[in-house]
């Protein structure tokens, strides 16, 4: 059971901040394998099913990059508690990714929604990163399995942008974020959400927080959002970092 909150959720801009996410708006041509996949890679050698399987992190400062030595890779932690999820009904069904954290939980609920590569490896390690802080981030794949591809020409991207319709995007947004105010917020977890956008998600950042009349979210971290909407600032409520790329 997780426990009751001990943070206020200005805690999620801070947390982030910490992590120097600006690692990861670019290419890193010496990374090897991810934290997230390296754990992954482990979880799927146990025999237990996929639903349960556990991953672990390690808090680590990281100056200049996300890259790990693998000694200290050995002296993991059990932190961090991942289970893949599906969210809503027949067509509406979401394929979505929760990371609990485990030891240190502040029983903050936090959405992060990814940029056009989807919800694995780069937008998981972030959202593990992020757990290891004590929250617990839900990634929803906001493409129902068809991302970006990164050896797609970049000349198709508006084409497959197309393929992406808003209303079924923000639908499921709004979903997930239902499904995180039934798990936390009204369960007397969390008093309120977290939300972060990378991108792509960024834009849907904006979007997000402009329409959530109910007042779900207490904050957000947006980074080098795309396509935001200006004329949506004046109807957010709640402060906004935004991070943007040079």
């Amino acid at each position: 059971m997780l426990a009751a909150p001990a943070t206020t959720h200005s805690g999620v801009v801070s947390s982030v901040a910490s992590l120097r996410i600006h690692a990861f708006t670019a290419s890193l041509p010496q990374r090897s394998l991810s934290l997230f996949q390296r754990r992954r890679n482990y979880a799927s050698s146990l025999s237990a099913p996929r639903h349960v399987r556990k991953l672990f992190c390690v808090q680590i400062k990281v100056p200049d990059g996300v890259n790990i030595e693998q000694g200290e890779e050995d002296e993991t932690c059990e932190l961090v508690n991942g289970v893949d999820l599906l969210i809503g009904e027949g067509e509406d069904t979401i394929h979505a990714y929760l990371l609990k954290a485990v030891k240190n939980n502040n029983g903050s609920g936090v959405l992060l929604l990814s940029d056009v590569f989807g919800f694995e490896d780069s937008a998981r390690d972030f959202a593990y990163r992020v757990a290891c802080n004590g929250y617990n981030v839900l990634v929803p794949d906001l493409f129902r399995g068809i991302p970006w591809r990164k050896d797609q020409p970049r000349s198709e991207i508006d084409k497959w942008l197309q393929t992406q319709i808003p209303l079924r995007v923000s639908t499921d947004i709004d979903l997930c974020t239902k499904w995180l105010i039934d798990e936390f917020k009204s369960a007397g977890i969390s008093e309120k959400l977290g939300l972060i956008g990378f991108c792509f998600g960024g834009g849907r950042l904006i979007e997000t927080l402009a329409r959530d009349t109910n007042s779900n979210f207490a904050t957000g971290v947006c980074f080098y959002g795309t396509k935001m909407d200006p004329l949506l600032c004046n109807q957010i409520q709640v402060p906004v970092l935004f991070i943007s790329g040079g």
